[in-house]
């Protein structure tokens, strides 16, 4: 299967770390990589905004945030009930609780990102 998109963490919150640990093994064909400055232009990331929410590229180049980009990443899984959970958390019906939840937790994680625009 070929890679499916880039989910970037950020290497210096240990949720995201932790994260990013869980995902690998998850079976996605998306890649999982730390946030780098230059990786994170280059991919057109909005610095500001990856400080706040994970970021996913897809191979077409668009930029999804927060609990969209976790569930378009989930999809890409070879595995039956991660792909599944990826598409509730895409769900329009899902979707608005699935942010909620995901800003309870990004805003209450203790991350020393240094990452300067």
């Amino acid at each position: 299967m070929t890679e499916i998109g880039t989910l970037f963490y950020d290497p210096d919150c240990g949720i995201c770390q932790r994260a990013a640990k869980i995902l690998a093994h998850a079976g996605l064909t998306a890649r999982v990589v730390p946030g780098e400055v230059e990786t994170l232009l280059d991919a057109g990331v909005h610095l500001e905004r990856f400080m706040r929410q994970i970021p996913f590229r897809t191979e077409q180049g668009q930029v999804a945030y927060g609990a969209l980009a976790i569930g378009l990443a989930l999809r890409t899984s070879r595995y039956a009930p991660v792909r599944a959970t990826g598409v509730l958390l895409t769900h329009p019906l899902v979707r608005p609780t699935a942010e909620r939840a995901y800003r309870l937790v990004a805003e209450n994680r203790s991350s020393t990102c240094t990452l300067k625009p």
